[in-house]
């Protein structure tokens, strides 16, 4: 496994020298000219799979099949100072070998491929500032690689998932590890995806397949960011209004996206957000006259184009509902 950090470049492996010194499966070198790094000894028990690094620059994450770095127990996943390689950080419940770890843009949580019998088969993540396991999610067979992004710890793993032998690649709320839905594509052979790719663009994988989904890909696939924005929403109408608060309600818009939500604008400035087909705008002034509009807002940010809007004159003071 090779992390480059500035000007530095982590190596973790199953070697013993590094640059003609003795490093012990870990190493620290100038990226300009491979120089080894003489303050940077940290030493594993056993192979290192994979690195990371924390985006505040307090931490090296080292993950792998080790029982021990720097010659103390420290099970499969650690955290050490990237000057010396002292550990600054554990973890808890790395009960197996890790094969891969990614970490969150802000350095909040990890994700890991762990490969262990059938009880570790699992996908898991940490909280960085505890070092709490926050929850796993249990595969047929080995994870093999994990990529977060945007909030979504997308795993991979062989044999299947929870009886279903055609999917090997599944996407998870990060910090409540629930499946998302909307992604569950069918991988066509045993081992499925050894690499992921999440960036704002899409999920890059690669691995051994020929067909994703019932299409045609040989080892390498992509699943383009959804870049559709939901219909706009219709039916906008007043159901209740009072001196002081508009109720509206709306049509649902229809959309494969679990996460749909709606905006609700007042005269074009957002005032509320609603996962249902109504809302109460309160605290208004007696009298006065509003414009309402709504959008749908999917999970990956597309915003609808708004509904037609909807004229509201508010209750005078002297005013009785009907």
């Amino acid at each position: 496994s090779l992390l480059l950090v500035g000007s530095s470049l982590y190596v973790g492996g199953d070697f013993m020298w590094a640059g003609g010194v003795q490093r012990v499966r870990l190493s620290k070198h100038d990226a300009a000219t491979g120089a080894t790094d003489p303050t940077f000894t940290a030493t594993a028990s056993g192979r290192v799979t994979s690195l990371v690094a924390d985006p505040g620059g307090a931490s090296v994450f080292v993950a792998g099949d080790f029982n021990e770095i720097n010659g103390i127990t420290h099970e499969y996943l650690v955290g050490v100072t990237p000057d010396t390689g002292v550990v600054n950080t554990t973890f808890s419940d790395s009960d197996y070998k890790i094969d891969e770890i990614d970490i969150s843009a802000d350095g909040a949580h990890i994700g890991a491929a762990v490969a262990g019998p059938s009880s570790g088969n699992i996908a898991a993540v940490w909280e960085v500032a505890t070092g709490d396991r926050l929850w796993t999610q249990l595969a047929m067979g080995d994870n093999q690689a994990v990529s977060i992004h945007d909030g979504v710890m997308y795993f991979s793993f062989h044999e299947g998932f929870a009886g279903d032998e055609s999917v090997r690649l599944l996407a998870a709320d990060l910090v409540t590890g629930v499946i998302l839905p909307d992604f569950r594509p069918g991988i066509d052979s045993f081992y499925g995806v050894w690499a992921i790719a999440a960036t704002d663009t899409g999920v890059h994988i690669g691995g051994e397949f020929r067909s994703v989904t019932g299409v045609d890909r040989d080892s390498l696939a992509f699943f383009p960011a959804d870049a559709v924005a939901p219909a706009a929403p219709t039916g906008l109408t007043t159901t209740a209004s009072t001196s002081s608060t508009v109720s509206l309600a709306w049509d649902a818009v229809v959309d494969t996206d679990a996460g749909l939500e709606y905006e609700i604008r007042r005269d074009g400035v957002p005032v509320g957000v609603s996962v249902a087909p109504f809302f109460t705008d309160h605290s208004l002034v007696a009298g006065a006259t509003h414009d309402y509009t709504v959008a749908a807002v999917d999970s990956a940010s597309n915003v609808s184009a708004a509904s037609a809007p909807l004229t509201v004159t508010l209750l005078s003071g002297s005013d009785t509902p009907i």
